[in-house]
């Protein structure tokens, strides 16, 4: 490795298009099930109700702007353009998914081809680089590990990321194998690729470390070259941590699963051994995989010690590598140091997650390319193994991840099978077990919710949590009675209490014992303070109770504690509404609508609120969202008739108030039918004395 300064020598003026189009055939092949699977996990509440996906101007709404979970602009940007071209059609998030996966897996292979060719010439290597690269690049493309950042469509932000990952690396590259007019455009590309980066997700924060690394063993001889020649390049490169540090700042409310509780920096830095092993295990046997793990910490330091004696084994079997085989070093090294991020002492909530790992795996399956080519070409020169071998070798691998990859796609296709999986592979885990029970229960089947709740109870017969899912599951099959015993029995074990007197409120509350509701719910909130739901549930009870003050403090205090997940918005909008505070009660109706744009009772009181206040057309379209929703509810035809005989649309009221007639005498309301036809003979005498005649016209909603 001389001090000499190394003269990059320019890549082939023309390149074959072969190797590409294998790569783009072999995704599709393996990711050509995954365009029908559902919205899953934080795909609903980030992208399919997320009211700032439904415009595109101005940007900075769905760039910036979040309903919970950190908003990062570029991924969130092409959300949104996905909305605007297809709505929430699960199909087009999946083809952009697609489209990212494949563009990062050509520049992966670019990457490993020209990294090649240069260890040919400085150290005379005789790697064949475009099969070796094509060998990287299939197995990297098709490997079941990588459908958490494909298939599961959220995380859309870690294939974006690392695609800008590898195309700032790419282009550094390419600069540095381009004619001197030349390479500047180059450079500036690599700067705009690691800003959009930056603005993909935090992981983005190492890469302008790991370019200079590349720089210093690939292409400079010295530092001192490097910084004499590329200083303005590095300069522009460290400069784009401000674009991250700007995301960070404007999102520092959202990051809640860098502050969380649930474990210390020391217990979670000595649980990712044992996480990065797993990692390492599925990249060889892919099997047992899961979307939500709820890994458990290593809370005992002997059962953590093994795993991680054992990673500062491959950890110094980098720093070996790094010091006499640089290039083998680079490789190995940035598969840690990219991982570093979210498996060393930074605490997130989730201590596992496959997509974490769909940057480093290229690295990881570089190193077992090239350690295989090499024991192949052992075998050949003392075995006389055929040329064909390392071709058949890739192409039955290749096959056999396309199919394990289709088989880990269905999983993807309904939420329902996911969350089975989940269960299935993750063991006991809470919440995995109380989404099951709540899909479940929304599917019209609570019993299946109590048989999941009671075979985990048989295994795990002393777990309060187990038990206090078991009665929510009975609480939601409305089998009240066992629903109340189960809780009973979780407050004698005197853990999970605040479930217990929740629950035993909820059931209170159901009896129509409001002043008994009351008490559970606030021993609940003594116990657990920003127990969102019990603020809500002790809101509604002591609303009903006519304790108006009391129960717009909790109604408050559970807006504050979650904004976008409850319907306290809504009973808090009412109240006001009741006090006269109509304006108000509009603002909190439309803000909860822009997340949950299909809740009647909200477009239904909204539509009331507008028609008392005679903003006619606020009014109809409010009751033209209801009236879908609930087609056969004939007040809300009613109050879109008045709606539109205010607005001076007579004819439209005088058509939906026809149908009204005859949806009721078909439903046997003689009582709706005869108000309904009072109206009707009202609208139509009001017609009569406009000298228009009555005339029918289509209406200005779908009619069931």
């Amino acid at each position: 490795m001389g001090k000499k300064s190394r003269q990059i020598e320019p890549a082939p003026a023309t390149r074959a298009w072969w190797p590409f189009a294998l790569i783009a055939l072999a995704g599709l092949a393996a990711y050509a099930n995954s365009f029908s699977g559902d919205f899953v996990f934080d795909d609903i509440s980030s992208i399919e109700t997320n009211p700032f996906l439904r415009r595109l101007w101005p940007p900075w709404d769905a760039m910036l702007r979040s309903p919970g979970l950190p908003t990062r602009p570029i991924p969130y940007l092409t959300f949104a353009l996905n909305y605007a071209f297809g709505g929430n059609d699960p199909w087009g998030y999946h083809a952009v998914n697609l489209a990212i996966h494949l563009a990062a897996a050509s520049a992966l292979f670019e990457i490993v081809r020209r990294s090649l060719e240069i260890v040919n010439r400085r150290w005379r290597g005789e790697w064949p680089a475009t099969g070796l690269a094509l060998a990287v690049a299939l197995i990297w493309v098709t490997h079941p590990i990588q459908t958490q950042a494909v298939t599961y469509i959220y995380q859309r932000l870690e294939s974006l990321m690392g695609m800008f990952l590898l195309l700032t690396l790419l282009t550094f590259l390419i600069a540095m194998q381009s004619a001197a007019n030349r390479r500047g455009w180059w450079l500036a590309v690599s700067v705009l690729c690691c800003g959009l980066g930056m603005a993909s997700k935090e992981v983005m924060v190492v890469v302008p470390l790991v370019v200079l690394w590349y720089d210093r063993v690939f292409i400079a001889s010295t530092w001192r070259e490097l910084a004499r020649e590329r200083w303005p390049y590095y300069l522009s490169l460290f400069a784009t941590w401000g674009v991250l540090g700007l995301v960070f700042w404007n999102q520092r409310e959202n990051y809640a699963e860098l502050d969380t509780q649930l474990h210390t920096r020391t217990e979670y830095f000595f649980t990712q051994p044992t996480v990065v092993w797993w990692y390492l295990r599925l990249l060889v046997w892919p099997q047992g995989q899961c979307l939500d793990y709820g890994w458990e910490i290593a809370s005992h330091f002997e059962y953590a010690l093994p795993p991680f004696f054992a990673m500062l084994i491959l950890l110094g079997g980098t720093v070996w590598l790094m010091w006499r085989h640089p290039p083998l070093g680079f490789v190995a090294g940035s598969f840690f140091f990219i991982l570093s991020v979210t498996s060393s002492v930074l605490v997130v909530a989730d201590l596992a997650n496959e997509h974490r790992m769909y940057v480093p795996s290229a690295a990881a399956i570089t190193l077992l390319v090239l350690a295989t080519y090499a024991g192949l070409t052992w075998l050949g020169r003392h075995a006389n193994l055929p040329a064909w071998m390392p071709a058949a070798l890739l192409t039955g691998v290749t096959l056999v991840l396309i199919v394990l990859t289709h088989q880990r796609n269905k999983v993807y296709e309904d939420y329902l099978t996911m969350w089975e999986n989940v269960v299935a592979n993750a063991g006991f885990h809470t919440r995995a077990y109380q989404i099951l029970i709540k899909d479940y229960v929304g599917r019209g089947e609570p019993d299946k919710a109590v048989e999941v709740c009671r075979e985990q109870l048989a295994r795990t017969p002393e777990s309060s949590i187990v038990r206090s899912m078991l009665a929510d599951a009975l609480l939601l099959a409305r089998r009240i009675d066992e629903a109340e015993a189960e809780y009973r029995k979780v407050a004698a074990d005197d853990e999970n209490l605040e479930d217990a007197e929740y629950g035993l409120g909820l059931i209170a509350a159901e009896r129509g014992n409001h002043e008994q509701a009351i008490a559970h719910f606030r021993r609940a909130i003594e116990l657990l303070p920003r127990y969102q739901r019990a603020h809500h549930a002790l809101g509604k009870s002591l609303a009903l109770q006519r304790k108006t003050e009391e129960a717009k403090q909790c109604f408050y205090k559970a807006i504050e504690i979650n904004r976008y997940s409850t319907e306290a918005m809504v009973d808090l909008a009412v109240i006001l509404d009741f006090e006269g505070r109509s304006d108000e009660a509009l603002a909190l109706f439309r803000e909860y609508l822009q997340v949950h744009e299909n809740h009647f009772t909200s477009w239904d009181n909204l539509g009331l609120i507008c028609l008392d206040k005679q903003r006619y057309d606020e009014a109809i379209e409010a009751f033209g969202q209801a009236l879908p929703l609930e087609p056969g509810n004939l007040d809300v035809r009613r109050s879109l008739a008045r709606a539109l005989a205010g607005a001076g649309r007579l004819d439209d009221a005088a058509g939906v108030l026809r149908q009204g007639v005859r949806l009721a005498k078909q439903g046997g309301q003689p009582q709706a039918a005869e108000r309904m036809a009072a109206d009707l003979a009202k609208v139509e005498q009001a017609l009569a004395q406009a000298g228009r005649g009555s005339v029918n016209r289509p209406l200005p909603n779908p009619a069931p």
